[in-house]
């Protein structure tokens, strides 16, 4: 019981310490195993969701890029037209 139960202390400080794919593997169906069980599916959940993080940081870093490049193109356009228009309202020499 008491190896067990190291098992899932240490697993617990290695998944707090950042290591998601960590997992305990007991063969126990007491409290520990039951324990094992739950943090595993806990790591599984915790993992999905930080990929899905990763995913929607992508996807909004690749938004911003767009974006950029579209505000970007509208002020080079918009510059034009001012330089444009200066151009139109001088006096002819």
């Amino acid at each position: 019981w008491r190896d067990n139960g190291a098992r899932v202390v240490r697993a617990a400080e290695q998944m707090a310490a950042g290591e998601l794919d960590t997992r305990v593997h007991l063969d126990s169906e007491d409290e520990l195993g039951r324990l094992a069980k739950s943090f595993n599916q806990m790591a599984v959940a915790i993992s999905e969701r930080e990929q899905q993080l990763r995913d929607l940081n992508l996807s909004l870093e690749e938004k911003v890029r767009e974006r950029t490049a579209e505000l970007s193109e509208a002020n080079q356009e918009l510059i034009a037209a001012r330089n444009q228009a200066l151009e139109a309202s001088k006096p002819a020499v």
